[in-house]
């Protein structure tokens, strides 16, 4: 959600002060969630197979961002910079929901339901 926020955000920026702080924010939020990620796959990964995970994992958020890269830019060509971080911010949050929706986060002392 601060992803989606913030790329929100970005879309009603009209000074440089604002573009700023935004963007201040976006680089923490990055800062803050590729360890995580990182941590993520080598936690699901068997120590074994740790770097074949590594490379699908960078391989597969790389690929994701040309496409999304390609999308920003032409819808920043053709309609502006506000539909194109409005589109962003609301793939962001339909990515957010649809990541609640599937998957339950449980205590780690609650075995699995049945």
């Amino acid at each position: 959600m601060v992803y989606a926020i913030t790329l929100f955000a970005l879309a009603f920026v009209t000074q440089s002060l604002m573009l700023w702080a935004w963007s201040m924010a976006l680089g923490f939020y990055f800062g803050l969630t590729e360890g995580a990620e990182r941590a993520l796959v080598r936690d699901l990964a068997a120590p074994a197979e740790r770097g074949t995970a590594f490379g699908w994992f960078h391989m597969l958020v790389g690929t994701a961002a040309i496409p999304a890269g390609l999308l920003l830019g032409g819808l920043w060509a053709i309609y502006g910079v506000k539909t194109a971080f409005l589109v962003s911010s609301g793939l962001a949050f339909l990515a957010t929901a649809g990541f609640w929706q599937w998957v339950q986060i449980r205590p780690h002392n609650s075995s699995p339901r049945n």
